[in-house]
Order: C-alpha cells, then sequence, then structure tokens
C-alpha cells in the first residue's frame, strides 16, 4: 500500500488539548428550551469557573459580580452580561485550543491500549506569569533607573549594520504602551565605532566612559556621549527583553542581584514570584488573592492595564492518556492522500526576492542586511516599501484605480473532482462527498517539498465503528511550533519539544539550525515565550541568553541565491544557516522585513502544509457537504448564512419563536448543533435553545455574512474523565523525515 511508502515516522509521543469542562456540561446548560438566569448564575459559583473568568477578562467578572447580585436593572445590560458569561462557558465545554484556564495541553505517549482519561478538572496542572504587556512597563521603569543604568552591561544593537560612513538600526519605541519600532539613521565616527566594538562581549557603562578619556576628552562629555549611545539605543543594556530561555522574574533577578542599591526592588519582584507560585498550586484561586497580588505589583509605581496582567496556561494532569500505535494508521493514509491533492506552492515573496536579487547581485553574496535594506536594498517583502511615497499623491484619481476587477478563477483538476462529487451529492441528496483513491489516480505523492518535521492537529469522534478522525491541519515549518509557549510550564512537553528539535538538527548536520529571537511587540511575547531549544540564535530587537559566540548577529550573515535557491551563511562559522521559529506565532503581519525574511526563508521550497481545500467552490456555494477520505473527515459540512437571511427570523427571543427557526434550519438543511466560525474563533450553539441562538444573533450583528460549520463531537468521545464525562479534543502528533540509509 502507498501509504507505507510515507518516509516520516511518528514521535513517540502526542499532545493532547481538551477544555476544562466535559461536552455534557455544554448539553446540561442547553437541556432546556432556554438557559434560565438562575442556572447560569448558579455556574459562578463554581470557584474554577470564577478564576478562569477573572483570567479572560476582569472587567466581565466584576460584571457578572454584579448581575449575579442583582445588581443590573437595565434588561439589555443584563442581557448582553449574560450572553457574554454563556460564550465563556459554552467555549470552557467546547473547545480544545488552549486559552487561560479554558482548555489546556498535556503529553500523551503510544502504548498497547487506547486509554484517556482526564483527572477531575480541579487537579489540572496550570503555569502563570507576568503578561508580557506589564513585563514591557515593569522592563522600561528597571532600565530608566538612574542607579541601575549606571551598573549594567551594554552590547550593541542586534538591529545595527554600518553602510560606508552610516550607522542603521531599529529604535523601539512605546506609544500609549505599545512597542512600535522605527529605522534610525546616523553618520558614525571612530568614536561610534570604537564603543560598538568594545561592547561586542558586553561593557559597563563606566568602564566605556574611562576608554574614552583623553587630553581631548573630559569625563563629563564621555559621559554625554555614551548617555546619547544608550538613548538612542545603540548600545542596550543586557536587560533586553527576551522571548527565550528562562522568563522574565528569573531573568531580572538574576541581574539584579549582581547590583548595588537595588534591595527593595530586589525583594518586590521575589515577592511577586512567591505569590505566582502560590497561584499555582490551586485550581479555582479567589480572585481576591489576584485582587491582593496587583496590589504588591502597584508598589512598582508604574501604569498598567488589569487585563494585561497575568498569563496563565493549562496542564492537563491526565490520569492515563496512552493510544495504540496503530490507532494513527488511517490517519497516515490521510495524509498520503492530502498529500496527493495539495498543489506545490512556493512562497511568492521568496521567489520575488529570488528574481530581483539575480537581477541586482548576480551570483555574488551580500551582507543580509543591505539587502534587505529598503531604500538601499530591495528590501522584503520586495517592493512593499512605502517610506518613499509622496503624500502629495494620495488624493489624486487615476483611471480605474479603486474599480471593482472581475475575479480571476484558476481550476484546477482537484476542482472538476469535486464539482463531479457536488453534482452527484446533490442528486443522491446526500450531505457527504466521500473521496477514493480512484479519483487521485493520475495524480502523485511529493515527499520532497514537506519540512524536516510537521504536525497533525485532528479530533477524534466516535464513528458508527471505531473512532473516526476530523483532520484540522497537516504541516507547520517544525513540529514543535505548536508546543513552544507550553515548554516553560511542563516538562514533558518541553522534553518531547526537544526530541523534535533533535531531529531537525540531525537531519541537517552540515548546517547551523537557528532559533529567531524577536519581540514585534510587548503582548505578542505570551506566544513567543518559550525555552532556549537550540545551541544558536539569530537575535534581532530581543536579548539571547546564549553566549556571544552561539548568537548569530545580523551584521554577521551573508546571503546569495544559488541554483534557485536562496542561502544564509553565517562569515563567523562558514555555515548555512536554516532559521527557525519555535511557536505559533502568526509573524507576517506588519513585521519588520528582516524578520519576516528570516521566518519565511523556514519554508523555502517547501509546501506550507497538506490540505483539503474547496477552490473556487468556497464562495459561490452556500452549502458545503462534508468530505470523507476512507472514514476520515477531510472538512466538515458548512452553512454560508447572508444579513438578510437572518433579518426575518433575527427578532426572535422568546421561546414561542423556536418552531420558526425550526423552520428555517430544516429549509437549509442546518442540525441543532453547529459551530459559529470567526477566523480561528468558534462558538459551539444549540440552536433548539433560543438563549443560544440568541448569543448567535449577538456574535454576528454587524457581520453581512458567516459561516456555520456542523459539530460532530457526541456527549461520548475517546476521552473520558470523573463518572459519565466526556471531553471534546484535538490531538498533536508529530512526524519526523526517515533518515536516508
Amino acid at each position: 500500500m502507498e501509504w507505507n511508502k510515507m518516509p516520516y515516522t511518528s514521535f513517540d509521543n502526542y499532545i493532547l488539548r481538551t477544555p476544562l469542562m466535559p461536552v455534557g456540561f455544554f448539553s446540561k446548560l442547553m437541556a432546556e428550551s432556554s438557559v434560565d438566569n438562575e442556572k447560569l448564575k448558579l455556574q459562578f459559583e463554581n470557584p474554577v469557573v470564577k478564576e478562569a473568568v477573572f483570567l479572560a477578562s476582569p472587567v466581565l467578572y466584576r460584571e457578572i459580580v454584579k448581575w449575579t447580585e442583582g445588581k443590573i436593572k437595565e434588561d439589555k445590560e443584563a442581557e448582553k452580561i449574560k450572553l457574554s458569561f454563556l460564550k465563556y462557558l459554552t467555549r470552557m465545554a467546547s473547545r480544545p485550543t488552549p486559552f487561560g484556564l479554558f482548555a489546556g495541553c498535556g503529553l500523551g505517549s503510544f502504548s498497547d491500549e487506547n486509554n484517556i482519561r482526564n483527572t477531575d478538572y480541579t487537579r489540572n496542572k496550570r503555569h502563570t506569569r507576568l503578561d508580557m504587556n506589564f513585563v514591557g512597563a515593569l522592563n522600561q521603569l528597571f532600565t530608566s533607573d538612574a542607579n541601575i543604568r549606571e551598573q549594567l552591561r551594554y552590547y550593541p544593537n542586534t538591529s545595527l549594520y554600518f553602510i560606508g560612513d552610516q550607522i542603521r538600526y531599529v529604535e523601539c519605541l512605546y506609544k500609549n504602551g505599545n512597542r512600535i519600532h522605527h529605522l534610525v539613521e546616523i553618520e558614525t565616527s571612530d568614536y561610534i565605532r570604537d564603543c560598538v566594538e568594545k561592547a561586542r562581549q558586553g561593557i559597563s557603562k563606566g568602564v566605556l566612559i574611562e576608554q574614552l578619556i583623553s587630553d581631548e576628552i573630559t569625563k563629563e562629555e564621555a559621559t554625554d556621549f555614551i548617555d546619547e549611545l544608550i538613548d538612542n539605543q545603540l548600545l542596550v543594556s543586557e536587560m533586553e527583553l527576551s522571548v527565550s530561555g528562562e522568563e522574565f522574574i528569573g531573568q531580572t533577578l538574576k541581574i539584579l542581584k549582581k547590583l548595588k542599591g537595588v534591595d527593595t526592588l530586589v525583594d518586590l519582584l521575589e515577592e511577586t514570584a512567591v505569590k505566582i507560585a502560590e497561584l499555582d498550586r490551586t485550581m479555582g484561586n479567589d480572585p481576591e488573592v489576584y485582587t491582593e497580588l496587583i496590589e504588591t505589583l502597584r508598589r512598582f509605581e508604574i501604569p498598567f492595564d488589569e487585563k494585561y496582567i497575568f498569563q496563565t496556561d493549562m496542564i492537563l494532569n491526565a490520569d492515563r492518556n496512552v493510544l495504540a500505535p496503530e490507532t494513527t494508521l488511517p490517519l497516515q493514509k490521510a495524509i498520503v492522500f492530502l498529500n496527493k491533492i495539495t498543489p506545490k506552492n512556493d512562497n511568492p515573496q521568496l521567489q520575488k526576492f529570488t528574481e530581483k536579487f539575480r537581477q541586482r547581485y548576480e551570483d555574488r553574496e551580500v551582507p543580509l542586511a543591505l539587502v534587505l535594506d529598503n531604500e538601499l536594498g530591495i528590501g522584503y517583502p520586495v517592493n512593499n516599501y512605502k517610506g518613499g511615497m509622496n503624500s502629495l499623491l494620495n488624493n489624486i484619481n487615476l483611471p480605474g484605480v479603486g474599480r471593482q476587477r472581475p475575479k480571476e478563477v484558476r481550476w484546477a483538476a482537484i476542482d472538476s473532482i469535486l464539482y463531479r462529487k457536488m453534482q452527484e451529492a446533490r442528486e443522491n441528496k446526500s450531505e457527504v462527498i466521500r473521496m477514493t483513491d480512484e479519483d487521485v489516480k493520475g495524480l502523485e505523492a511529493s515527499w520532497d517539498d514537506l519540512p524536516d518535521t510537521f504536525s497533525v492537529t485532528t479530533e477524534m469522534i466516535n464513528g458508527s465503528e471505531q473512532q473516526q478522525f476530523v483532520i484540522r491541519s497537516v504541516g507547520g515549518s517544525g513540529a514543535a511550533n505548536l508546543m513552544g509557549r507550553f515548554c516553560l510550564g511542563d516538562a514533558g512537553i518541553d522534553q518531547h519539544a526537544r526530541k523534535i528539535i533533535r531531529a531537525e538538527e540531525q537531519l541537517n548536520p552540515d548546517k547551523l539550525v537557528s532559533e529567531i529571537i524577536h519581540l514585534p511587540e510587548n503582548r505578542v511575547g505570551n506566544v513567543l515565550m518559550r525555552p532556549d531549544f537550540r545551541q544558536f540564535e539569530i537575535p534581532y530587537l530581543g536579548a539571547s541568553a546564549k553566549p556571544t559566540e552561539n548568537q548569530l548577529l545580523i551584521n554577521d550573515l551573508l546571503v546569495s541565491v544559488k541554483s534557485g535557491k536562496i542561502v544564509l551563511r553565517s562569515r563567523k562559522h562558514n555555515k548555512e544557516i536554516l532559521p527557525r521559529l519555535t511557536n505559533a506565532h502568526n509573524y507576517s503581519y506588519n513585521a519588520l522585513p528582516v524578520y519576516h525574511f528570516l521566518c519565511d526563508l523556514q519554508t523555502q521550497g517547501k509546501r506550507g502544509g497538506l490540505y483539503f481545500n474547496w477552490g473556487v467552490h468556497r464562495d459561490e456555494c452556500d452549502f458545503l457537504p462534508r468530505v470523507e477520505y476512507d472514514g476520515i473527515i477531510l472538512s466538515k459540512a458548512k452553512w454560508k448564512i447572508t444579513a438578510k437571511e437572518m433579518e426575518e427570523i433575527n427578532t426572535i427571543d422568546t421561546v414561542s419563536g423556536l418552531p420558526e427557526i425550526k423552520k428555517w434550519r430544516e429549509k437549509r438543511q442546518i442540525p441543532d448543533h453547529v459551530v459559529l466560525v470567526e477566523g480561528d474563533n468558534k462558538l459551539l450553539l444549540n440552536l433548539e435553545n433560543i438563549t443560544s441562538f440568541r448569543m448567535l444573533v449577538s456574535a454576528v450583528a454587524k457581520r453581512n455574512v458567516f459561516e456555520l460549520e456542523e459539530f460532530l463531537c457526541g456527549d461520548e468521545t475517546i476521552v473520558s474523565g470523573k463518572g459519565s464525562d466526556h471531553f471534546a479534543n484535538e490531538f498533536i502528533f508529530s512526524f519526523f523525515k526517515t533518515m536516508p540509509k
């Protein structure tokens, strides 16, 4: 069989993700035709629910408290609070994607049986740290303190590079608490070059000043000069924010404890660490404990938003978490099928870069910083720089600009297959399309354009005869990406991620597989934070805890194009570099050129994933049937609903209107349980419950069109719990390329 030829092997472990509550929790909430207010208020008495809501939104938590105490008098406001609380409770029982205490993850392993039993949710583990938004404000406080500043060691800005008599670098500024960047250019001098060179290994301000003093330069002049370099961020301190290695409190205490006159700050930071550790001993802390901790943090005397103080991840503490290896065999067969139907899709930005590079630099090897300079080089993405645009042209109307262009449709071989299948489904009045190997007989699976490791995210539901997979995604630039931020909170997940990373390094023994260290903005740091996984790191506006010899600085990197391939090389090590970003950051949005380029380079010549895609049919059909291959669900059934369609029924707000909703559902053949899809967010609905329906109306009030998706997870699943409890789930199975013999 062809799937046996798949040159990838599964790792010995997998990641299980489940919500806090079992599916039955949602079923009980929706058992009647509407959700009773008192029944809903009763859920708020659960300490774990209270804490989960508080961590997600302190503002909503306080509003719910008022509502449960009868202090909200306006019906409209009370309804809004009720539906918001119901959304949270629904997510808490239906969506496995980790989020605060609403859902978590845990490590599983392959054994001789399928046996997954979640412990009582109050016994789950948790990991809390300061939110990176608060960390940014705290870091500003420390680095602006005159006493601390005098004692810190300083290094060159990691974005700094020389071009002739000029220095260019990126400066980080804070506007309304947000971290923003802009490019700075200054004229260099022998003094600046000398200071930058002396700071390569780290140097104190005092030593730099002493080395500048001469017959021509007084101590006062030298001090002013070094202060100016620091103020303008040509030199940055050892306390620069990092998203790799030890978390902020630990990193900062190590530095502060070496300094003089900071005992008060050290004591306060240690007190904070102890109180956070105390929180992690319990599921269901009274929110008043957080209030006391917040008062402790106020002693730092910095402004902050209470919404962005704590970042908590939940780690499942399952009683048993094993699967039989043969369970995943159907999954491997589906991977081969998806491989055949997924088109080649080289990154167009990298293709444009390659073409432009060859036109301008031909076969030369050029410093990366120069190539990516938007003014002097070719930038990245190519032709995306708007800095030179003349604002006088903004209001000039050009012929044809702004008019709606005809839609370009590309019809692939798979589109023809799907069109035929959909026609057959309509004729047979079937809501399921079944794909077979015969349908893709002429298509070949290609394995050379897949990454060294990749993950498969899948749901497992109870099929008619056996467990059935619902594939959510296949791919990623590396299999450890989806677990990176959880490794600091769980040793087992950390060990699993490191096995994946070691496999990637073994598959590339002659290259430097290097971690990209960059903090675009503070809050993103909550996703980016992970251990220092790799031997080498590429720091770019983010501190690296690695020794300087293991840091690959931007001014050390050279880029060339050889045989149509972009090659990144370290001048110092004389080796090719493979950049890696081991987390789930959606890096392409508003990214700096260097960061964007390095991250894109991970997938050079690789398909971004293997997937089923409705292609041209998605926008044209108001119903898309479920798609299965050999019992594996590749795509759930979907319904497109327009605002005009909702106008006819969205005024219903009493139980007496349920028959009308049922008529609409029968007309569109929509089941009672569906999921509202809003980008990455999904909300489970029971359309036989009027309160749940009002929740839908509230969520889509300002949308012209929205999508509903079938919900296939019943009250019984492969993941059991206490008594008759069962949980919605996601599994992340990871694969590595088999070493060539």
